[in-house]
């Protein structure tokens, strides 16, 4: 039935209650108002016949009155017959690949050679063409077009064809329903709550650009398998509202009866009623989503229920909670108990029937599930006394126990005076025990140190590195002291790392942590010390996330040892340099300034640790392009080192290099030559030629006179660097990968397009199985192999790879982030060396773009 066979039958319908009260035959009435055509008259006495029973109508299944309407209005205006090969202004179409509602997506692909590349074209049918769909046919562009985000599917073209058909030309996703990818891959409620996070931010963005999609559902949140990892994907944000329609001249408003854009099992309280849409409604069918990821079943059961009993479901009824409904659907019980507590109270406050009551935005219900897995108390709790110490008792647990068994020790004894007597004893069992351990380990290192006293020792005397394999043969006979034997095994582990020898420091770690765990407090100090250095060795070993989890264990730990406070701001220290290297920056300040706070506190003996703070922080700021405060700070580090009374030339060394970085940014060469020569110098006069903390400072001098064009020593160095790395590492590293880009930089620099283009793309592969998909070291990846294909004037293939990696670091990077603006910069470069100065406006010139390390 289309949309001019509907406007005559109303005319009629109209007409004939005008006169029904006359005397007139109803059957002849009919007759002649439609003219004599019968089949017309028989269609408006079916609609007669149906107004004469409403109370059935109404109690039909809802499904069973709409599909048969629109399955015809789709069926007359889009024929099979029509699609394939058809062409849609500069696509042709190759298949339909779904249809809905009001209009019909077809897999497509652009035809008139600006480039090759497949897309999903959404078309709409002829009745779209009054003045008011016209209008949100433009808003939906518009909303469109304005939403850039990597979880978003961008829409590409749009216009109308010469039949009057509008058509959006969007983004292609070969996915599957976020629901259905979950229970394919048996995926935890941990990575549920990951995928969904991912759901959160995407509308967070939208929410941001004033943007309501209004059907969040499974059909229109797609999970991709992509080259990095699985991607989510939200579609059909093309039924979205503006939030300031008076603001937005093109916006049309659809707020009319009978145009409500919803589906039922997914549909707010306030979209039933016919009520206004807000980002509230975003945050509910967030929460129908949540409940349904979790516990496998949605919350209300309205398949085959008619109009009327779905509104009263949706609108007077509560689902059931969350471990019910999981315990239903067959969830395995560790799930169902999971279920329990935060996360149910979590999705009934999105789920709340007022708008109202729900959380406030998108944000605050990512924000309270990142809390429920960490273990801090919800916002969507009252923060009771007795919530709060719960939270507390789970987060720690064993120190909980431990202070409850004290506290009845305490009460129990209070009544006599043993109780002094009970912690006199104690407090000397403890020294006792640590000046036997102290012992211990002294009488260890003197028998071991012996074979170097000249009375006995033979003509060569054993070497370091001979010393410490003595040594371990002799550990095992420390199996009835652990804490001695873990001491040891933790200085022992040092000593190899210093000797580059990080996988024996490694094993030596691993067995020290293991013999702590099955034998200390889970909050014992020693256990934090041994986590701290083990974080350490994984910095060194480009682990950064598992040393940040090390080292957040270790602060966590000390945080509650007051005598700990020299050990806890060294871990500070390390967990925020660890946080650096992740580009967590916020993070890193804040640890860096409470290690700083921290030891203002301690004995003024004890503050050791400034300098190395001050060192960390200045590299931040470095790498946030912030000069005036990271030279300002290196350069007091430097002071600091150098005004130490046992200077330690490889640790001056290493504050040499970060500050020769703020020099080289500044285009300060000659200074930054002259601190990297003198670092490099102090580093070869005392670590053996393939000592892994040589490499960084190789490679800041190759860096440097690479862009004073001494490009054949730069090579070499750069060479030299990946042999350290490769003989230390292996062949996947992130510091190889950094160099590799470098020497891909320098082939550029030399004019060699082919063979940079290359080495970005084994730069690409490498970083691809360090980072996380998403991450903006791959996009920076992609745009300079753009950069690359550029200069061989392969302008088409180029702007894949540029606009692949601007849309990873726009997704990934704050608005005012400075690797942000370097990229807008490029982007900007790129148009401009093509000859398209309307892509190009409004971007910045780039910095140059080799990159120097900071640390060894």
């Amino acid at each position: 039935m289309n949309a001019d066979r509907w406007t005559q039958i109303e005319r009629i319908l109209d007409a004939y209650f005008d006169h029904e009260k006359e005397d007139a035959d109803p059957e002849e009435l009919l007759l002649d108002l439609c003219d004599g055509d019968e089949a017309l008259r028989d269609e408006v006495s079916a609609l007669l016949d149906a107004e004469s029973d409403v109370d059935a109508v109404l109690e039909r299944d809802a499904a069973s009155l709409a599909a048969p309407i629109a399955e015809e209005i789709v069926a007359e205006e889009f024929p099979d017959e029509d699609a394939a090969g058809a062409r849609i202004g500069p696509y042709e179409l190759e298949e339909e690949i779904g249809r809905g509602g009001m209009s019909v997506v077809y897999r497509g692909r652009r035809v008139d050679g600006q480039f090759d590349r497949e897309v999903a074209i959404k078309l709409l049918p002829r009745a779209f063409s009054s003045e008011r769909r016209i209008a949100r046919f433009r808003a939906e562009r518009q909303i469109l077009a304005q939403l850039k985000h990597r979880s978003i599917a961008s829409m590409l073209d749009g216009g109308v064809t010469e039949s009057g058909r509008p058509f959006l030309a969007m983004e292609l996703v070969e996915g599957v329903p976020i629901t259905a990818y979950c229970d394919e891959n048996d995926c935890s409620v941990e990575e549920r709550l990951a995928m969904f996070e991912d759901v959160c931010r995407a509308v967070e963005h939208a929410h941001r650009r004033l943007v309501v999609h209004r059907d969040l559902k499974p059909g229109n949140i797609l999970v991709a398998e992509t080259a990095d990892g699985p991607v989510v994907k939200l579609l059909d944000f093309g039924i979205a509202k503006l939030l300031d329609e008076d603001e937005a001249e093109w916006t049309a408003p659809v707020t009319r009866t009978g145009e409500y854009l919803m589906t039922p099992q997914y549909a707010a309280p306030e979209q039933v009623r016919g009520e206004a849409i807000t980002t509230a409604t975003d945050v509910y069918q967030l929460g129908v989503l949540l409940f349904e990821l979790l516990a496998g079943v949605r919350p209300f059961r309205i398949e085959g229920r008619s109009l009327t009993e779905i509104e009263r479901v949706i609108l007077r009824t509560d689902p059931d909670p969350l471990p019910d409904a999981a315990k239903r659907a067959g969830r395995p019980d560790e799930v169902i108990r999971s279920l329990r507590g935060d996360l149910q109270t979590i999705v009934g406050k999105a789920m709340r029937k007022e708008p109202d009551r729900r959380y406030p935005s998108v944000e605050a219900l990512r924000t309270d599930i990142r809390r429920s897995q960490t273990g801090l108390p919800i916002e969507a709790r009252p923060l009771t006394f007795g919530y709060r110490t719960r939270k507390f008792v789970r987060r720690n647990r064993p120190v909980v126990i431990g202070g409850a068994l004290v506290l009845v020790l305490l009460i129990v004894y209070l009544a006599t005076v043993t109780v002094q007597r009970q912690r006199i004893a104690e407090e000397r069992d403890r020294v006792r025990m640590e000046a036997q351990t102290s012992e211990a380990v002294t009488e260890y290192l003197v028998d071991l140190f012996r074979a170097t006293d000249p009375n006995r020792a033979a003509t060569n005397p054993p070497t370091a590195p001979e010393l410490l394999d003595d040594g371990l043969g002799r550990i095992d006979a420390l199996d009835d002291q652990p804490r001695v034997q873990t001491r040891l095994l933790r200085v022992m582990a040092l000593a190899y790392q210093n000797l580059g020898e990080y996988p024996t420091a490694d094993s030596l770690l691993n067995i020290a942590v293991q013999t702590q765990e099955a034998t200390l407090d889970p909050r014992d100090p020693e256990l934090a010390i041994t986590y701290r250095v083990q974080g350490g060795l994984r910095m060194h070993q480009g682990a950064y996330a598992e040393a940040e989890s090390l080292l957040v264990r270790s602060v966590d730990i000390l945080s509650d040892d007051a005598p700990a406070g020299a050990e806890l701001v060294l871990a500070l220290d390390r967990l925020a340099d660890a946080q650096t290297a992740l580009n967590q920056n916020e993070e890193a300040k804040t640890n860096y300034r409470r290690a700083l706070s921290t030891e203002e506190t301690l004995p003024p003996t004890e503050r050791v640790q400034r300098s190395s703070i001050l060192h960390g922080l200045g590299i931040l700021y470095g790498e946030e392009d912030d000069f005036v405060p990271a030279e300002s700070l290196l350069t007091e580090s430097l002071r600091l080192h150098r005004e130490r009374p046992n200077v330690r030339p490889l640790t001056l060394a290493r504050v040499m290099s970060s500050l020769s970085v703020i020099h080289m940014k500044q285009q300060e060469l000659d200074e930054a030559e002259t601190l990297l020569r003198e670092a490099l110098s102090l580093k070869r006069e005392r670590l053996d030629p393939g000592h892994p903390r040589l490499a960084s400072t190789i490679n800041n001098l190759a860096v440097c006179l690479e862009r004073k064009k001494k490009y054949d020593e730069a090579e070499s160095l750069y060479r030299e660097t990946i042999e350290i790395l490769r003989a230390n590492h292996g062949d996947v590293h992130p510091g190889i990968a950094s160099t590799l880009s470098n020497i891909a930089s320098l082939s550029m620099r030399r004019g060699d397009f082919q063979q940079a283009e290359q080495r970005y793309r084994d730069v690409l592969a490498m970083d691809r199985q360090l980072l996380p998909p998403g991450h903006f070291y791959i996009g920076n990846d992609h745009m300079r192999i753009g950069q690359a294909m550029a200069r061989q004037n392969q302008f088409v293939e180029a702007e894949t790879e540029i606009l692949k990696g601007w849309e990873m670091i726009e997704a990934s990077l704050d608005s005012g982030a400075p690797a942000l603006d370097r990229a807008r910069s490029q982007v900007k470069e790129f148009y401009e060396a093509w000859g398209r100065p309307d892509e190009a406006a409004g971007f910045e010139t780039p910095p140059d773009t080799t990159s120097a390390t900071t640390g060894d």
